[in-house]
């Protein structure tokens, strides 16, 4: 009670909860209050360091991965995106550099630029850190620990990067002008509403559960089946084998889920592009996925439900062959896994 009334005659009667005495407080100990608030931001930086530092590493390896292949993803647009003809990459790749020369390669790229660096910096950053609190405070094992993270992560990723992909896919495709990142996005919601967005996004979520779940899946199965490759005879694990083992097995999963999920991929870029309205081509007309499945299928055939898949490949394998620039801050990540197969070894004995 005391130090209420203080606190209130040296205020001249401000409430002690007020905006204004807060305000008085700090500007009475500016010097204080900035010590402790830049100390406070310090400390959190500090305990955050690691998952910083997956995110820059993970942000500047997919920066560089997709500005090397957009080119390869703009003709992989272009091929989901025509109804009329099935195009392989190197005929696709002549009509386009024949219509609109190496211009026709980089269109969208400057939205691949934007996303590739800030998504991938919070894919990773959230990645690591769900990783380690699923494992510290849920009973889970290092695998399920790194499923959930990663789907968690991957969701974050769709909710933010979605706008700015279906942008890029349609400036890809030549729907949409080549215009600012958030001008672009800013003028298809003018003009279409959310409509667009939340059709994509049903997709893709369903498409990042399934995809990761089955990654996952086949990672582990295919990582059993190469065990035998870095166990020595004595029990002990090999770990640079286990690295190769393991990389093989990652390897090998993405590549088969790359595959198997051509045709949803295909869903996904029909339902970005949208179809051409009554207002002319620049104002879509948004069509569910089973309408979309279903013209694909009476007009184009089960075949084109492939298209683009040679595309794909070739960016699933570049991706992949790239990780190693983000492995020089994942030791830690390695040696506790490394432990860890050693531990569940030796129980097993």
């Amino acid at each position: 009670m005391g130090q209420s009334v203080s606190i209130q005659s040296s205020f001249h009667g401000k409430s002690e909860h007020s905006p204004a005495v807060a305000a008085d407080m700090i500007g009475s100990d500016r010097g204080g209050y900035m010590r402790r608030a830049l100390s406070g931001a310090k400390e959190k930086l500090r305990a955050n360091s690691a998952y910083i530092a997956a995110g820059i590493s993970g942000g500047v390896t997919f920066f560089t991965a997709d500005l090397l292949i957009h080119p390869i993803d703009t003709i992989r647009a272009r091929i989901q995106a025509e109804s009329r003809q099935f195009y392989s990459l190197q005929s696709m790749a002549r009509s386009m550099y024949a219509d609109k020369g190496l211009n026709a390669f980089t269109r969208g790229i400057s939205t691949t630029m934007f996303l590739s660096m800030t998504g991938n910096f919070f894919y990773f950053f959230a990645y690591d850190k769900l990783r380690i609190e699923f494992a510290e405070n849920y009973p889970l094992s290092v695998e399920s620990s790194s499923f959930f993270s990663s789907i968690v992560a991957m969701w974050l990723y769709t909710l933010v990067a979605n706008p700015f992909e279906l942008l890029r896919t349609r400036i890809q495709v030549g729907v949409s002008p080549q215009i600012g990142v958030f001008s672009g996005v800013a003028s298809i919601f003018n003009s279409e509403g959310f409509a667009p967005f939340l059709g994509t996004y049903r997709m893709k979520f369903l498409y990042d559960t399934l995809g990761v779940a089955i990654t996952f899946g086949l990672y582990e199965k295919f990582r059993e089946f190469a065990s035998p490759m870095f166990v020595r005879e004595d029990g002990e694990v090999d770990e640079n084998k286990y690295i190769i083992a393991s990389a093989a097995s990652f390897f090998s999963a993405n590549v088969l889920v790359t595959l198997l999920s051509m045709p949803v991929s295909l869903l996904i870029t029909r339902l970005q592009i949208g179809a051409e309205g009554a207002e002319g081509p620049t104002r879509r007309r948004q069509l569910s996925a089973m309408e979309v499945f279903r013209d694909i299928w009476h007009n184009e055939g089960a075949r084109s439900l492939g298209k683009g898949w040679s595309a794909r490949l070739i960016m699933t394998l570049y991706y992949l062959s790239l990780i190693h620039i983000s492995e020089p801050t994942r030791q830690a990540e390695i040696s506790y896994a490394v432990f860890c197969l050693k531990k569940k070894k030796k129980s097993q004995d």
